[in-house]
Protein backbone atom coordinates (compact mmCIF):
# COMPACT_ATOMS: atom_id res chain seq x y z
CA UNK A 1 0.00 0.00 0.00
CA UNK A 2 1.35 3.52 -1.07
CA UNK A 3 2.16 5.97 1.90
CA UNK A 4 -0.85 8.06 0.60
CA UNK A 5 -2.99 5.31 1.68
CA UNK A 6 -1.45 4.99 4.87
CA UNK A 7 -1.78 8.63 5.75
CA UNK A 8 -5.65 9.04 4.50
CA UNK A 9 -7.12 7.74 7.58
CA UNK A 10 -6.52 10.52 9.69
CA UNK A 11 -7.47 13.08 6.97
CA UNK A 12 -10.61 10.69 5.58
CA UNK A 13 -11.85 11.85 10.21
CA UNK A 14 -10.34 15.08 9.75
CA UNK A 15 -13.29 15.96 6.23
CA UNK A 16 -15.56 14.19 8.01
CA UNK A 17 -15.62 16.40 11.00
CA UNK A 18 -15.51 19.73 8.95
CA UNK A 19 -18.04 18.75 6.32
CA UNK A 20 -20.40 18.21 9.39
CA UNK A 21 -19.61 21.16 11.34
CA UNK A 22 -21.07 23.03 8.40
CA UNK A 23 -24.02 20.46 8.43
CA UNK A 24 -24.31 20.88 12.09
CA UNK A 25 -24.11 24.96 12.01
CA UNK A 26 -26.79 24.27 8.91
CA UNK A 27 -29.10 21.99 10.20
CA UNK A 28 -29.98 23.85 13.34
CA UNK A 29 -29.92 27.35 12.16
CA UNK A 30 -30.51 27.57 7.97
CA UNK A 31 -34.53 27.56 8.33
CA UNK A 32 -34.37 29.34 11.79
CA UNK A 33 -32.56 32.41 9.49
CA UNK A 34 -35.28 31.74 6.89
CA UNK A 35 -38.11 32.10 9.21
CA UNK A 36 -36.10 35.31 10.82
CA UNK A 37 -36.06 36.99 7.33
CA UNK A 38 -39.69 36.11 6.80
CA UNK A 39 -40.04 33.35 4.67
CA UNK A 40 -43.46 30.99 5.09
CA UNK A 41 -43.28 27.01 5.85
CA UNK A 42 -44.18 26.46 2.04
CA UNK A 43 -41.56 28.99 0.60
CA UNK A 44 -39.11 27.07 3.05
CA UNK A 45 -40.40 23.81 1.77
CA UNK A 46 -39.82 24.69 -1.63
CA UNK A 47 -36.32 25.92 -1.27
CA UNK A 48 -35.55 22.59 0.15
CA UNK A 49 -37.52 20.34 -2.34
CA UNK A 50 -35.35 22.16 -4.69
CA UNK A 51 -32.28 21.07 -2.69
CA UNK A 52 -33.45 17.76 -2.73
CA UNK A 53 -34.19 17.80 -5.87
CA UNK A 54 -30.23 18.01 -6.92
CA UNK A 55 -29.73 14.61 -5.22
CA UNK A 56 -31.76 13.24 -8.00
CA UNK A 57 -29.50 14.25 -10.68
CA UNK A 58 -26.55 15.01 -9.91
CA UNK A 59 -25.03 12.70 -7.32
CA UNK A 60 -24.98 10.02 -10.24
CA UNK A 61 -23.10 12.46 -12.29
CA UNK A 62 -20.19 13.13 -9.40
CA UNK A 63 -20.28 9.12 -8.85
CA UNK A 64 -19.64 8.27 -12.25
CA UNK A 65 -16.86 10.95 -12.30
CA UNK A 66 -15.16 9.80 -9.74
CA UNK A 67 -15.27 6.40 -10.67
CA UNK A 68 -14.37 7.02 -14.16
CA UNK A 69 -11.41 9.11 -12.57
CA UNK A 70 -10.67 6.25 -10.26
CA UNK A 71 -10.07 9.34 -7.52
CA UNK A 72 -12.52 10.29 -5.71
CA UNK A 73 -10.49 13.11 -3.75
CA UNK A 74 -10.11 14.72 -7.05
CA UNK A 75 -13.82 15.23 -7.04
CA UNK A 76 -14.61 15.93 -3.58
CA UNK A 77 -12.29 19.38 -4.32
CA UNK A 78 -14.64 19.80 -7.46
CA UNK A 79 -17.87 19.93 -5.30
CA UNK A 80 -16.30 21.61 -2.24
CA UNK A 81 -15.50 24.31 -4.04
CA UNK A 82 -18.09 24.60 -6.30
CA UNK A 83 -20.78 24.40 -3.36
CA UNK A 84 -18.23 27.00 -1.46
CA UNK A 85 -18.98 29.82 -4.33
CA UNK A 86 -22.46 28.85 -4.90
CA UNK A 87 -23.15 29.30 -1.21
CA UNK A 88 -21.52 32.99 -0.67
CA UNK A 89 -24.99 34.44 -1.89
CA UNK A 90 -26.23 34.09 1.15
CA UNK A 91 -24.28 36.91 2.34
CA UNK A 92 -25.79 39.67 0.19
CA UNK A 93 -29.17 38.42 -0.35
CA UNK A 94 -32.29 36.62 1.54
CA UNK A 95 -35.02 37.21 -1.79
CA UNK A 96 -36.84 34.01 -2.71
CA UNK A 97 -36.01 34.17 -6.23
CA UNK A 98 -32.25 34.37 -6.22
CA UNK A 99 -31.61 32.57 -2.84
CA UNK A 100 -33.45 29.60 -4.60
CA UNK A 101 -31.68 30.15 -7.52
CA UNK A 102 -28.23 29.95 -5.60
CA UNK A 103 -29.53 26.82 -3.50
CA UNK A 104 -29.82 25.09 -6.07
CA UNK A 105 -26.65 25.30 -7.32
CA UNK A 106 -25.04 25.13 -4.35
CA UNK A 107 -26.79 22.02 -3.93
CA UNK A 108 -25.73 20.57 -7.47
CA UNK A 109 -22.18 20.61 -5.98
CA UNK A 110 -22.73 19.53 -2.21
CA UNK A 111 -24.79 16.36 -3.17
CA UNK A 112 -21.55 14.71 -4.41
CA UNK A 113 -19.86 15.34 -0.66
CA UNK A 114 -21.37 12.86 1.40
CA UNK A 115 -21.27 9.74 -1.31
CA UNK A 116 -17.86 10.57 -1.97
CA UNK A 117 -16.41 10.39 1.36
CA UNK A 118 -18.41 7.11 2.05
CA UNK A 119 -17.13 5.31 -0.51
CA UNK A 120 -13.72 6.81 -0.09
CA UNK A 121 -13.71 5.40 3.68
CA UNK A 122 -15.49 2.18 2.61
CA UNK A 123 -12.41 1.64 0.36
CA UNK A 124 -10.21 2.57 2.96
CA UNK A 125 -11.76 0.51 5.63
CA UNK A 126 -11.31 -2.73 3.13
CA UNK A 127 -7.66 -1.67 2.74
CA UNK A 128 -7.02 -1.02 6.06
CA UNK A 129 -8.89 -2.41 8.34
CA UNK A 130 -11.28 -1.04 11.20
CA UNK A 131 -14.60 -0.07 10.92
CA UNK A 132 -16.97 2.66 8.75
CA UNK A 133 -18.66 3.63 12.04
CA UNK A 134 -15.19 4.74 13.78
CA UNK A 135 -14.83 7.25 11.16
CA UNK A 136 -18.20 8.61 10.55
CA UNK A 137 -18.47 9.21 14.12
CA UNK A 138 -16.21 12.09 13.71
CA UNK A 139 -18.98 13.61 11.30
CA UNK A 140 -21.24 13.34 14.38
CA UNK A 141 -19.52 15.37 16.80
CA UNK A 142 -18.74 17.91 13.83
CA UNK A 143 -22.30 18.56 13.53
CA UNK A 144 -22.67 18.72 17.46
CA UNK A 145 -20.01 21.29 17.40
CA UNK A 146 -21.28 23.07 14.92
CA UNK A 147 -24.72 23.56 16.22
CA UNK A 148 -22.97 25.03 19.37
CA UNK A 149 -20.79 27.40 17.39
CA UNK A 150 -23.70 28.77 15.47
CA UNK A 151 -25.63 28.78 19.07
CA UNK A 152 -22.90 31.13 20.37
CA UNK A 153 -22.89 33.37 17.53
CA UNK A 154 -26.43 34.06 17.44
CA UNK A 155 -26.50 34.45 21.15
CA UNK A 156 -23.56 36.84 20.91
CA UNK A 157 -24.94 38.80 17.24
CA UNK A 158 -28.24 37.73 16.75
CA UNK A 159 -29.39 35.91 13.96
CA UNK A 160 -27.76 37.81 11.27
CA UNK A 161 -24.73 36.32 12.15
CA UNK A 162 -26.09 32.82 10.95
CA UNK A 163 -24.69 33.26 7.22
CA UNK A 164 -21.64 34.98 7.44
CA UNK A 165 -20.70 31.93 10.53
CA UNK A 166 -22.08 29.09 7.55
CA UNK A 167 -19.68 30.26 4.97
CA UNK A 168 -16.59 30.32 7.29
CA UNK A 169 -17.30 27.00 8.04
CA UNK A 170 -18.24 25.17 4.38
CA UNK A 171 -14.98 27.32 3.65
CA UNK A 172 -13.02 25.17 6.42
CA UNK A 173 -14.61 22.09 4.29
CA UNK A 174 -12.65 23.09 1.00
CA UNK A 175 -9.56 23.86 2.46
CA UNK A 176 -9.05 19.91 3.93
CA UNK A 177 -10.19 18.28 1.09
CA UNK A 178 -6.85 20.32 -0.48
CA UNK A 179 -4.84 18.27 1.82
CA UNK A 180 -6.11 15.29 1.47
CA UNK A 181 -3.67 12.88 -0.06
CA UNK A 182 -4.68 11.62 -3.75
CA UNK A 183 -6.69 7.97 -3.81
CA UNK A 184 -6.45 6.43 -6.84
CA UNK A 185 -8.67 3.07 -7.09
CA UNK A 186 -7.30 -0.09 -8.67
CA UNK A 187 -9.00 0.69 -12.14
CA UNK A 188 -10.58 3.50 -14.07
CA UNK A 189 -14.06 2.97 -15.53
CA UNK A 190 -15.44 4.00 -18.77
CA UNK A 191 -18.73 5.81 -18.46
CA UNK A 192 -20.92 2.72 -20.06
CA UNK A 193 -19.81 -0.35 -17.40
CA UNK A 194 -21.12 1.21 -14.34
CA UNK A 195 -25.03 0.73 -14.42
CA UNK A 196 -24.97 -2.56 -15.96
CA UNK A 197 -22.98 -3.53 -13.35
CA UNK A 198 -25.22 -2.65 -10.34
CA UNK A 199 -28.24 -3.73 -12.38
CA UNK A 200 -26.72 -7.26 -11.82
CA UNK A 201 -26.46 -6.51 -7.95
CA UNK A 202 -28.59 -8.95 -6.10
CA UNK A 203 -31.18 -7.56 -4.22
CA UNK A 204 -30.49 -3.79 -5.27
CA UNK A 205 -33.98 -2.98 -6.22
CA UNK A 206 -35.89 -3.99 -3.22
CA UNK A 207 -33.05 -2.13 -1.23
CA UNK A 208 -33.62 1.44 -2.76
CA UNK A 209 -37.42 0.89 -2.99
CA UNK A 210 -37.19 0.25 1.16
CA UNK A 211 -34.93 3.38 1.36
CA UNK A 212 -36.83 5.72 -0.50
CA UNK A 213 -39.85 5.10 1.53
CA UNK A 214 -37.38 5.73 4.80
CA UNK A 215 -36.63 8.90 3.77
CA UNK A 216 -39.90 10.48 2.18
CA UNK A 217 -41.55 10.05 5.38
CA UNK A 218 -38.64 11.46 7.43
CA UNK A 219 -36.40 13.55 5.38
CA UNK A 220 -38.45 16.64 5.60
CA UNK A 221 -39.10 16.97 9.33
CA UNK A 222 -35.10 17.92 9.89
CA UNK A 223 -36.02 21.14 8.26
CA UNK A 224 -38.98 21.61 10.42
CA UNK A 225 -38.06 20.02 13.57
CA UNK A 226 -36.24 23.83 14.83
CA UNK A 227 -39.10 25.74 14.46
CA UNK A 228 -41.22 22.89 16.21
CA UNK A 229 -38.83 23.55 18.89
CA UNK A 230 -38.90 27.49 18.91
CA UNK A 231 -43.00 26.87 18.86
CA UNK A 232 -42.52 24.75 22.31
CA UNK A 233 -40.58 27.55 23.54
CA UNK A 234 -36.88 26.45 22.68
CA UNK A 235 -34.78 29.54 22.85
CA UNK A 236 -32.01 29.79 19.96
CA UNK A 237 -29.27 29.43 22.38
CA UNK A 238 -30.02 25.42 23.68
CA UNK A 239 -31.23 24.38 20.25
CA UNK A 240 -28.21 22.67 19.89
CA UNK A 241 -28.27 20.55 22.95
CA UNK A 242 -31.91 18.82 21.29
CA UNK A 243 -29.49 17.91 18.21
CA UNK A 244 -26.79 17.09 20.26
CA UNK A 245 -29.23 14.20 22.20
CA UNK A 246 -29.68 13.05 18.88
CA UNK A 247 -26.24 12.67 17.93
CA UNK A 248 -25.02 11.62 21.36
CA UNK A 249 -26.59 8.55 20.66
CA UNK A 250 -26.23 8.64 16.92
CA UNK A 251 -22.00 8.23 18.14
CA UNK A 252 -23.21 5.60 20.57
CA UNK A 253 -24.55 3.31 18.29
CA UNK A 254 -21.87 4.01 15.31
CA UNK A 255 -19.16 3.26 17.69
CA UNK A 256 -20.29 -0.09 18.72
CA UNK A 257 -22.38 -1.08 15.93
CA UNK A 258 -19.68 -3.81 15.08
CA UNK A 259 -20.34 -5.35 18.48
CA UNK A 260 -23.95 -4.70 19.26
CA UNK A 261 -25.43 -5.19 15.95
CA UNK A 262 -23.18 -7.27 13.58
CA UNK A 263 -23.73 -10.61 13.86
CA UNK A 264 -27.60 -10.06 13.35
CA UNK A 265 -28.69 -9.95 9.30
CA UNK A 266 -29.17 -7.13 8.19
CA UNK A 267 -33.10 -7.10 7.27
CA UNK A 268 -34.12 -7.21 11.56
CA UNK A 269 -32.37 -4.20 12.00
CA UNK A 270 -33.75 -1.95 9.45
CA UNK A 271 -36.80 -3.02 10.33
CA UNK A 272 -36.00 -2.44 14.04
CA UNK A 273 -35.10 0.72 12.88
CA UNK A 274 -37.84 1.81 10.77
CA UNK A 275 -40.66 0.77 13.80
CA UNK A 276 -38.82 3.16 16.22
CA UNK A 277 -39.15 5.84 13.22
CA UNK A 278 -42.71 5.47 14.12
CA UNK A 279 -42.34 5.79 18.15
CA UNK A 280 -40.16 8.91 17.45
CA UNK A 281 -42.43 10.80 14.96
CA UNK A 282 -45.57 10.11 16.62
CA UNK A 283 -44.38 11.01 20.04
CA UNK A 284 -42.90 14.41 18.59
CA UNK A 285 -46.38 15.35 17.22
CA UNK A 286 -48.33 14.50 20.86
CA UNK A 287 -45.52 15.59 23.64
CA UNK A 288 -45.86 19.53 24.28
CA UNK A 289 -43.18 19.82 27.01
CA UNK A 290 -40.07 20.09 25.18
CA UNK A 291 -38.05 18.85 27.86
CA UNK A 292 -39.54 15.41 27.20
CA UNK A 293 -38.46 15.39 23.71
CA UNK A 294 -34.73 15.49 24.94
CA UNK A 295 -35.48 11.36 25.73
CA UNK A 296 -37.72 11.29 22.13
CA UNK A 297 -34.58 12.43 20.32
CA UNK A 298 -32.16 9.81 21.52
CA UNK A 299 -34.21 7.48 19.40
CA UNK A 300 -32.33 9.30 16.40
CA UNK A 301 -29.54 7.13 17.07
CA UNK A 302 -31.43 4.32 15.54
CA UNK A 303 -33.75 5.81 13.60
CA UNK A 304 -30.85 7.75 11.28
CA UNK A 305 -27.84 6.78 12.06
CA UNK A 306 -27.74 3.14 12.63
CA UNK A 307 -30.26 3.10 10.14
CA UNK A 308 -27.59 4.98 7.62
CA UNK A 309 -24.78 3.27 8.71
CA UNK A 310 -26.26 -0.77 7.59
CA UNK A 311 -27.62 0.89 4.12
CA UNK A 312 -23.86 1.91 3.58
CA UNK A 313 -22.27 -1.37 4.37
CA UNK A 314 -24.99 -2.96 2.77
CA UNK A 315 -23.58 -1.37 -0.58
CA UNK A 316 -20.02 -2.06 0.24
CA UNK A 317 -20.97 -5.78 0.87
CA UNK A 318 -22.23 -6.05 -2.61
CA UNK A 319 -20.88 -3.72 -5.07
CA UNK A 320 -17.48 -4.18 -6.04
CA UNK A 321 -15.09 -1.20 -5.48
CA UNK A 322 -15.05 -0.39 -9.10
CA UNK A 323 -18.80 0.82 -9.28
CA UNK A 324 -18.64 2.09 -5.29
CA UNK A 325 -18.78 5.79 -6.29
CA UNK A 326 -21.37 5.30 -8.53
CA UNK A 327 -23.30 2.65 -6.22
CA UNK A 328 -23.63 5.45 -2.98
CA UNK A 329 -24.61 8.25 -5.82
CA UNK A 330 -27.50 6.25 -7.06
CA UNK A 331 -28.60 5.28 -3.34
CA UNK A 332 -28.33 8.81 -2.35
CA UNK A 333 -30.44 10.24 -5.79
CA UNK A 334 -33.25 8.03 -5.18
CA UNK A 335 -33.58 8.01 -1.18
CA UNK A 336 -32.11 11.53 -0.20
CA UNK A 337 -33.24 13.16 -3.56
CA UNK A 338 -36.25 12.12 -5.00
CA UNK A 339 -37.29 10.80 -1.90
CA UNK A 340 -36.16 13.92 -0.22
CA UNK A 341 -37.45 16.13 -2.65
CA UNK A 342 -41.03 15.33 -2.12
CA UNK A 343 -40.61 14.60 1.80
CA UNK A 344 -39.99 18.12 2.14
CA UNK A 345 -42.27 19.79 -0.11
CA UNK A 346 -45.16 17.78 1.60
CA UNK A 347 -43.60 18.78 4.70
CA UNK A 348 -44.13 22.39 3.81
CA UNK A 349 -47.62 22.34 3.30
CA UNK A 350 -48.29 20.06 6.53
CA UNK A 351 -46.32 22.63 8.55
CA UNK A 352 -48.48 25.67 6.99
CA UNK A 353 -51.18 23.89 7.22
CA UNK A 354 -51.15 22.85 11.25
CA UNK A 355 -47.24 23.06 12.02
CA UNK A 356 -45.57 20.98 14.15
CA UNK A 357 -48.26 18.64 15.67
CA UNK A 358 -49.91 17.90 12.16
CA UNK A 359 -46.82 16.99 10.19
CA UNK A 360 -44.82 14.89 12.76
CA UNK A 361 -48.26 12.85 13.19
CA UNK A 362 -48.92 12.42 9.56
CA UNK A 363 -45.03 11.60 9.61
CA UNK A 364 -45.66 8.91 12.25
CA UNK A 365 -48.29 6.94 10.40
CA UNK A 366 -46.88 7.45 7.07
CA UNK A 367 -43.79 5.52 8.72
CA UNK A 368 -45.85 2.16 8.77
CA UNK A 369 -45.36 1.82 5.10
CA UNK A 370 -41.37 2.00 5.63
CA UNK A 371 -41.57 -0.97 8.06
CA UNK A 372 -44.25 -2.97 6.01
CA UNK A 373 -42.10 -2.96 2.74
CA UNK A 374 -38.84 -4.30 5.14
CA UNK A 375 -40.81 -6.50 5.69
CA UNK A 376 -42.13 -8.17 2.67
CA UNK A 377 -39.30 -6.43 0.55
CA UNK A 378 -35.78 -7.46 1.92
CA UNK A 379 -34.50 -11.08 1.64
CA UNK A 380 -32.16 -12.49 4.52
CA UNK A 381 -28.26 -12.98 4.72
CA UNK A 382 -25.87 -13.86 6.49
CA UNK A 383 -23.81 -10.80 7.87
CA UNK A 384 -20.37 -10.28 7.15
CA UNK A 385 -17.79 -11.34 9.89
CA UNK A 386 -17.15 -8.11 12.10
CA UNK A 387 -14.18 -6.43 10.41
CA UNK A 388 -10.91 -5.47 12.90
CA UNK A 389 -11.12 -2.16 14.28
CA UNK A 390 -7.62 -0.95 13.98
CA UNK A 391 -7.91 2.27 12.77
Amino acid sequence: MSPQHESSGPQIRALFFLGFVFLGGHGNYFSIWLDHVGWDGAMIGWLDGARYACIVLFPVFWGRLADRLGDPVYTLRLVTMGSFVAFLTVLWTSSFLPLLIAMVLYSAFRVGFVPLIDTLTITHVEQQGGDYGRFRIWGSWGFVLGGFLLAGAVTWAGRDAIPPVLVGLLGLTVLQTFWMPRHRSRQQQSPGKTLPALRQVPGLPAFLTVTFFWRLTGQGLFLFLPIHLSDLGVSDSIMPIYWTIGVLSEILLLRNAPRWFGRFDPKPVLVGCFALCVVQYSLTAIIENPAWLLLVLTLHGFTFGLTYYTCVLWLGRHVPQEHRNTAQAVFQSLTFGVGGCLSSVIAGYLFKTGRGPTLFAVAGIASVATVIAALVLLRRETPPPASPQSD
